[in-house]
Parts: C-alpha cells; structure tokens; sequence
C-alpha cells in the first residue's frame, strides 16, 4: 500500500497570544493541533481513520532526511494493527 504525502498545512505561531513558553515543546503541540484541526474541518480525519495518518512537524530550519518519508510510512505500516 502506497500513502503518498498529501498535504501541508501552514502556519505561524504568536506565542505572546497563547500564554505558552517560547520553545520546541509548545511549537510541536501547537503546530500538531492546528494540522489535526485543519484535516477535521475538511473532513480528511474522522473518528473512523484518525489512527491511519502521520502528521509530521518541522521548524523554519528543519531540514529532512532525503528518505525521511519512505522511512516514516514504512515504519509506520509495520506497526502491529491494534483492536
């Protein structure tokens, strides 16, 4: 089963309007909800498939491995099916 990259989702985090500390941490947990938000509204996500996406953050400055990708759905399809 091929999963294609099929999405991206962008955005830029005010931290003086959220209360939060400045850091890797409350990017991440930022950055994760606002792309689950973004593929609920359009109904990508739903109760049924949730456990069936990656959803992958990176900073201005992240670079990815050529194959990062390739490896992160393969490891992901190996994981054991849970009930």
């Amino acid at each position: 089963m091929r999963c294609p990259v099929g999405r991206r989702v962008a955005g830029v985090y005010a931290h003086s309007h959220t209360g939060e500390l400045p850091g890797k941490c409350s990017n991440f947990n930022w950055a994760s909800r606002k792309a689950v938000e973004a593929l609920r509204e359009d109904g990508s996500i739903t109760d049924d498939n949730y456990d069936k996406w990656i959803v992958t953050t990176g900073d201005c400055d992240t670079v990815f491995a050529e194959r990062h990708f390739d490896t992160l759905e393969t490891d992901f399809l190996l994981l054991p099916v849970q009930a």
